[in-house]
């Protein structure tokens, strides 16, 4: 994992996520704050393999270890590797945006599907709204 390790660093993710932490209104840096906490409260509750099985792992290796606390920074910093991931699906992203140039919405969906609405929410009472 060294390679990837490399290669993640210097797409700066993390220089960036600073900059941008600067950059927040006090309620956007209180709720990250209040993310941290809820994240930090949890760790502090679960140990080892509880916590994710590659600590399992990790305590043969390294027993003394113990995960660093949460904070706002690793909020923004995650959110780009998560991005990163969600790319994946461009190339169909802008298929679909051209096609929606010359086909009718009906043939859109059949072509895309939409995503089902009866999947559970992560927040209870906020579902998504439809077109």
């Amino acid at each position: 994992m060294l390679e990837t390790d490399k290669f993640l660093r210097t797409l700066g993710w993390e220089r960036v996520a600073q900059q941008e932490l600067e950059l927040l209104s006090p309620n956007e840096q209180a709720v990250l704050d209040a993310y941290s906490a809820g994240v930090n409260a949890y760790i502090s509750e679960i140990e080892g393999s509880e916590l994710s099985l590659e600590y399992m792992f990790l305590s043969v290796l390294n027993a003394d270890y113990e995960p660093p606390s949460w904070t706002p920074l690793n909020s923004l910093t995650w959110g780009k590797a998560m991005a990163w991931d969600l790319r994946a699906n461009l190339d169909s992203e802008i298929d679909r945006a051209k096609l929606l140039k010359t086909l009718p919405r009906n043939q859109i969906e059949f072509i895309y599907p939409p995503y089902p609405a009866d999947h559970p929410y992560i927040v209870p009472g906020l579902p998504i709204e439809k077109d």
